[in-house]
This record gives structure tokens, sequence and C-alpha cells, in this order.
């Protein structure tokens, strides 16, 4: 299956034009994690509020948005 992982940050939206080809939904949403890691690693405090990696399907559906910063890295972390 082919992925697309946008960044949006408030109103402002950064998109994927080339996506990635993963096995299934899990492995984006392990993606989109690691993706949402890095960029808080990368600058750190710019994501604080309405920040998320957005994961698009190859048939153009939301799979999933996936908040950016520390505390919902942590909130991930502490519930699996």
């Amino acid at each position: 299956m082919h992925f697309y992982f946008n960044i949006i940050e408030g109103v402002v939206e950064f998109t994927d034009p080339e996506g990635s080809n993963l096995p299934d939904e899990q492995a984006a949403q392990l993606e989109a994690l690691a993706l949402a890691e890095e960029l808080e690693r990368e600058f750190p405090g710019r994501f604080i509020h309405n920040s998320v990696v957005e994961v698009i399907s190859e048939i153009g559906k939301r799979v999933l948005a996936f908040p950016i910063g520390s505390s919902a890295l942590a909130h991930v972390a502490l519930t699996h």
C-alpha cells in the first residue's frame, strides 16, 4: 500500500508529494510516530498546538492524524 505523510501545523500544510510504500496501516502508524519523534527532536518546542502528521492512503482516505509534540509522544509511550 502507498501512504502519504503530510505535516499540518495549525492552518499550514506541508504535503508529501512522493509518499512511501508500506505493507499496511499499522506500518504507516509506526512511520507516523517515527516522523513525529524526528520532527520533535529536530525542532524542539516548535510543534505545540494543533500540529499533526496526517497519513493519507493511496486512494485519498485519511488513515490517521498523529499529534506532534512532547506531551503527545509521552502519551503514546505510556499507552502502548
